[in-house]
């Protein structure tokens, strides 16, 4: 018990999150496919978010603290499986660029972690992610990355499904894209006993962002082009403590 103010939210995901596609044209359909798909965890562990204020060491937060204490927040997520931009499947006659299977991205997981604290000796903010796998599509074959602290840009292959269907020369769905993977960081400003300047903690997990273009086409005739952008998001844990005036 700390009889000081605090919060605390939990929210565990469960089962898919998928966006698909369905091409219906006159002289047929094309089979659909999932333009992108989240899995959650086969055991979920719920995420989590709180914030609380110290006057004495609590439950792990705020170790060092005493007299105008400290205030401590964090934040958790975890993630299943990612995949983004998939062409529709192939069926007689129809034709996939040589050696692309599955879809542009695929990642094995994600998860985050984040906390801070600001006021009197307060702990060093943290923010860790897991140490997943990024496989993407680069144009030949796929490469594949483990993600770690750092930022960085991937520029995706082109990938091209070619469909037979009545009536039509052949319909082609070509997909490039982009990914960004933010960095992790911590920032903190201000000192104790922070009267005069606020102190401030945050801790962000950056997320992984994909963009994937589509464009369909008969023959040379385009047909209709599409963006899809799958954003997993920062876990941010951020604090901001000022102390009164002296008397």
């Amino acid at each position: 018990m700390t009889n000081q103010a605090c919060s605390s939210a939990n929210l565990t995901p469960d089962g898919t999150y998928r966006a698909q596609m369905d091409i219906n044209l006159p002289g047929g359909g094309i089979r659909s496919t999932d333009l992108a798909r989240i899995d959650t965890t086969s055991s979920p562990t719920a995420w989590r978010a709180f914030g609380a204020r110290a006057a004495l060491p609590v439950s792990g937060h705020c170790a060092g603290t005493s007299g105008i204490g400290c205030v401590a927040s964090g934040a958790r997520r975890t993630l299943g499986a990612v995949t983004v931009g998939n062409l529709p499947p192939i069926g007689s006659g129809d034709s996939v660029t040589t050696g692309f299977s599955g879809s542009m991205v695929s990642l094995n997981g994600f998860g985050a972690t984040a906390s801070s604290e600001s006021g009197l000796s307060p702990a060093a903010g943290t923010a860790t992610r897991a140490a997943n796998t990024l496989t993407y599509w680069n144009g030949t074959g796929y490469s594949s990355v483990t993600l770690g602290s750092g930022g960085a840009t991937y520029t995706l292959g082109t990938a091209v499904g070619s469909y037979r269907v009545a009536g039509f020369s052949d319909v082609t769905v070509t997909m490039t894209g982009t990914v960004l993977v933010d960095p992790v960081t911590t920032v903190t400003t201000g000192a104790a006993p922070c009267q005069t300047t606020a102190c401030t903690s945050t801790s962000t997990v950056g997320g992984v962002r994909v963009a994937v273009q589509y464009d369909l086409a008969d023959g040379t005739t385009p047909l209709g082009s599409f963006m899809v952008t799958a954003d997993l998001g920062n876990t941010i844990a951020q604090t901001t403590y000022k102390a009164a005036p002296s008397a």
